[in-house]
C-alpha cells in the first residue's frame, strides 16, 4: 500500500485512499497524536467529503483555525463546474447516423439479457429488453 506523507499546518500525518465500485475509504493516521481516522463513503466522489473531514478533525485536535472545509467546499465547486463542462462537451458531439449504423441491432448476454442499440432519431440509444 502507497502511504502519502504530509503536514497540515505543521502538523505531520500519513495517509491512502481508493475507490471502488461505488465505494470510497480514506485512511489517516496522526503518528504524534496517536490518532487513526478511517472513513468510508457510499460513493466513489466522496474525496472531497473526506478531505475536509480529515482536515477538520486535524484542525480541531491541535487547535487551528478552522480552513479545511471551505477549502473542500472551494474544490468541490471548482470540480463540480469542470464536470458540468465536460457533459456539455460530450453531449453537444453528434454522431454521424452511417457510422454507428453497422453496429445498430439486438444484442443479448447472459449477465445482461438483451440490449436493443438504436440511433437517437430512431429512439432511446441503449435500452435493456428485461
Amino acid at each position: 500500500m502507497g502511504w502519502i506523507q504530509t503536514t497540515q499546518n505543521g502538523v505531520p500525518y500519513i495517509w491512502h485512499d481508493g475507490s471502488v465500485d461505488g465505494f470510497k475509504t480514506d485512511m489517516t493516521m496522526l503518528p504524534q497524536g496517536n490518532i487513526g481516522i478511517l472513513l468510508f463513503a457510499n460513493t466513489e466522489t466522496g474525496e472531497a467529503l473526506h478531505r475536509a473531514i480529515r482536515g477538520r478533525v486535524i484542525e480541531l485536535l491541535y487547535g487551528l483555525p478552522a480552513a479545511a472545509v471551505a477549502s473542500q467546499e472551494a474544490a468541490y465547486a471548482t470540480a463540480k463546474a469542470s464536470i458540468h463542462d465536460l457533459k456539455n462537451a460530450v453531449t453537444a458531439y453528434q454522431v454521424p447516423e452511417d457510422t454507428v449504423s453497422p453496429f445498430l441491432g439486438r444484442y443479448a448476454k447472459w449477465c445482461i439479457r438483451q440490449v436493443v442499440a438504436t440511433f437517437p432519431s430512431v429512439g432511446r440509444s441503449w435500452r435493456r429488453q428485461d
